[in-house]
């Protein structure tokens, strides 16, 4: 992946952060150029080893799109250049399902929450596996868990708030519809956790459909797993109920 940086000399960590990109490239390498997207000057940007041929702009040979509103940062990639999950891969990595994206390769979508069953007759309890702090009781003189860590807070709250609204719509007690665009800033902050990748990104490189986007949602959610075990649990009432009846 290649970003441009257009009237800019000099590349800093501050540059990297006002894109909010500076996770995505831990070692950057930068390059002057006269003429970049929109015929501007200024400071293309890649990673060593993403496996670009070469820091340069060449118009006719690459797809380029603004990554924000403002135009103050641009992103592009070579044409004809495959991709895979392995290119973005971070270091270190949640758990979670392996999905088949577009470019032929699994990608590992972080479970941000995970239900289970305890007892069938009470409520699934639900975690949230991101990493939290280990904060002082004094009450016991030791640690307790606390909140999420800052640095995943974020998408932990968009888990609760998104998760809690399509369980209401799920066990039917009404919830408001979740707009499209909050559903997609989601999915590419979920592939983000494990992958130097966002919504730009994913959709530069038409990594997703409707389909594929659906599928990384519910994964992190733990959806297919709830939804089973609340099918089962409906029957197993209604099984339970019917031979109560019969048995009148």
């Amino acid at each position: 992946m290649l970003y441009f940086f257009p009237g800019a000399k000099t590349l800093s960590s501050r540059l990297l952060e006002s894109a909010g990109i500076d996770d995505f490239l831990p070692n950057p390498l930068g390059r002057e150029t006269t003429v970049g997207p929109g015929d501007t000057s200024g400071i293309l940007v890649t990673q060593p080893g993403s496996g670009d041929p070469d820091l340069q702009f060449a118009s006719d040979k690459q797809t380029w799109v603004t990554r924000d509103r403002d135009g103050k940062c641009w992103m592009g990639r070579w044409n004809g250049q495959r991709t895979n999950a392995s290119k973005f891969a971070r270091e270190k990595q949640f758990d979670g399902d392996r999905i088949k994206l577009a470019d032929g390769s699994q990608w590992v979508v972080p479970r941000i929450r995970e239900f289970r069953e305890i007892d069938p007759a009470s409520p699934f309890s639900v975690e949230y596996r991101l990493p939290r702090s280990l904060t002082y009781d004094p009450e016991t003189g030791s640690f307790k868990t606390g909140d999420v860590i800052s640095q995943y807070r974020a998408i932990a709250n968009e888990a609760i708030a998104i998760g809690s609204a399509i369980h209401s719509q799920l066990i039917g007690t009404g919830a408001a519809e979740i707009e499209q665009a909050r559903i997609d800033r989601f999915a590419g902050g979920v592939l983000r956790l494990n992958y130097r990748v966002d919504v730009p990104e994913l959709g530069l490189l038409e990594l997703l459909d409707e389909n594929t986007l659906t599928q990384v949602v519910r994964a992190a959610l733990h959806l297919d797993w709830f939804e089973a075990a609340l099918k089962k649990r409906v029957s197993s009432r209604h099984f339970a109920t019917s031979n109560s009846s019969a048995g009148e």
